[in-house]
């Protein structure tokens, strides 16, 4: 089984070397390293031509115009000549055992369309370390294509430097469109990923996310009205590509939680959509056991009890 790790690079010339050094120490070694530099006016490609020059033939640096990450990744894609491509954040690190243990799961599995695992967080040296899963999800595996039905898309994968793939199932998933995909590219690949084949989550850290203020993620900003618009869009992504592949069913977004919960906190609603909400929160697969879910229902009351008291009141405000 060969296997291509894709690196994509913006403006991370502090932290792409590291990335790509914890690549070269694997015990299982890479059998190429693609690397795309999406237009860093840093010095990244300075240190990435280092890497190619000192690894010939090993490590491939591709530099493109700024285009976005599902741009960037469409490119590292159409290079990729492995069975297996694990993708790889140029701000994180992986332990040295990662690919050797993605690789064990993906021969135990045949028909697994993607391996994760989870990730401990480290800061901008590197230190900080706490084994705990970045993304605070469940271990969940197997088929989730009923779970994506049924939670109307929620999240419960971990980052992108968790994720690695089959090349049969990226061939199915790429192009990723790049004007809606300019961030979170990983999105795309995992949502789609799920309605291919089985899951394999492997509950063991192998690798290390790297929390810091100049996350391109986060530095773009948490505005409430992009993040329903990026969810939306979301949602009509992946029911394009399901039915594409020629699938019937179909992500609802009223099943997702997160969605109208968040938007009930913000926007307001009246008593049937907070009874609705309630009810999705009394039957969300998501939660570990009755005691977390009695306390997200409980608190859900409370800010609900607390909405309705404000909009009662402000007709009075306007009024005095």
């Amino acid at each position: 089984m060969k296997v291509s790790v894709l690196i994509t690079n913006y403006n991370y010339a502090r932290y792409v070397a590291v990335a790509i050094e914890s690549v070269l120490a694997q015990t299982r070694p890479a059998d190429e390293v693609i690397v795309v530099d999406d237009g860093s006016h840093d010095d990244s490609r300075a240190v990435l031509e280092a890497f190619s020059e000192k690894h010939p033939g090993r490590v491939d640096v591709v530099f493109q115009p700024n285009s976005g990450q599902a741009a960037a990744m469409n490119a590292g894609m159409s290079r990729c000549t492995g069975d297996v491509i694990c993708l790889l954040d140029a701000d994180d690190v992986w332990d040295r055992e990662k690919l050797k243990q993605v690789g064990l799961a993906f021969e135990a599995a045949p028909s697994a369309s993607m391996v994760m695992h989870r990730l401990r967080g480290i800061d901008i040296h590197g230190g900080g370390r706490t084994d705990v899963n970045v993304e605070d999800t469940l271990h969940i595996e197997g088929d989730l294509a009923p779970l994506m039905l049924s939670t109307g898309g929620a999240w419960v994968f971990g980052a992108t430097s968790s994720l690695s793939l089959r090349r049969q199932v990226l061939e199915r998933i790429m192009p990723i469109p790049a004007e809606n995909w300019r961030l979170c590219a990983d999105g795309a690949i995992a949502y789609a990923a799920v309605f291919l084949g089985p899951v394999v989550s492997l509950d063991v850290v192998l690798g290390s996310y790297r929390i810091h203020g100049a996350n391109n993620h986060y530095a773009a900003g948490l505005d409430p009205a992009k993040v329903d618009a990026d969810i939306e869009m979301t949602n009509r992504y992946i029911n394009d590509f399901v039915r594409r592949i020629g699938r019937n069913e179909r992500v609802d977004l009223m099943r997702n939680l997160h969605y109208r919960r968040d938007r009930f906190y913000r926007l307001g609603g009246g008593m049937t959509e907070a009874a609705a909400i309630a009810r999705l929160i009394l039957g969300w697969p998501l939660y570990r056991g009755p005691l977390e879910r009695a306390k997200f229902l409980a608190r859900f009351a409370a800010r609900a009890a607390q909405s309705q008291w404000r909009r009662r009141r402000t007709p009075c405000a306007r009024a005095s």
